[in-house]
C-alpha cells in the first residue's frame, strides 16, 4: 500500500510538473528489479519505488484482473493463446506450438504520456487492440483469470491492429 507519494517529476524540457499517477492509499505491485531500495521508518520496512517501476494499482487483497488499473505509460495485455496450427493450415506439434510472448490483446491501459508544455497525449492504443511489443520489456504475470499476462511500456508497443 502506498503511505506516501512525492508530487512527481519536472519534464526536462520545460520544467512544468508530471503529477503521480499513482496515490496514498492505493495498492501497487513493482518490479522488484527496478532499483527499489527498502529503509526503515519508525520502526518499519517500506520500500522507495519509482513510478516508473510501478506495475499495476488493484484495489482488494489480491491483484484480480477485475480490479487492476494501469500507471500512466503502461498497458496490461492478455497474451495470445498457443497457436494450434499455421495461416495456412498446417497443423502445429506440441513442441512447435509456443505461446507468443510479444503480442496479446490489451486488457487495460494507463493514461497518456504528459508532454513539455503541459497538455496529456492519449494514449495510442486501447482495450481490445492486439498489439506486439519489443521482447524483453515486458514483465510477465499470473493473475490465475486464465490466461498469462504482461505489463508492457506504451512506448514499447511497436505495431497494433
Amino acid at each position: 500500500e502506498v503511505v506516501a507519494a512525492g508530487p512527481g517529476e519536472a519534464n526536462v524540457e520545460s520544467g512544468q510538473m508530471v503529477p503521480m499517477s499513482v496515490k496514498v492509499g492505493e495498492k501497487v505491485l513493482y518490479s522488484k528489479y527496478g532499483g527499489s531500495e527498502t529503509i526503515e521508518c519508525g520502526g518499519q520496512d517500506h520500500v522507495l519505488v519509482r513510478e516508473d517501476d510501478v506495475l499495476l494499482k488493484y484495489k482488494g487483497d489480491e491483484p484480480v484482473l477485475a480490479k487492476i488499473s494501469m500507471p500512466r505509460g503502461k498497458v496490461l495485455v492478455k497474451l495470445l493463446p498457443k497457436e494450434q496450427e499455421t495461416s495456412f493450415g498446417l497443423l502445429l506439434s506440441e513442441g512447435a506450438n509456443e505461446q507468443t510472448t510479444t503480442a496479446g490483446e490489451v486488457v487495460s491501459v494507463g493514461a497518456g504520456t504528459i508532454l513539455a508544455n503541459g497538455d496529456e497525449l492519449e494514449a495510442p492504443v486501447k482495450a481490445g487492440d492486439k498489439v506486439r511489443f519489443r521482447y524483453g520489456d515486458e514483465v510477465e504475470l499470473d493473475l490465475g483469470d486464465g490466461g498469462q499476462f504482461s505489463v508492457v511500456s506504451i512506448s514499447n508497443c511497436i505495431a497494433k491492429w
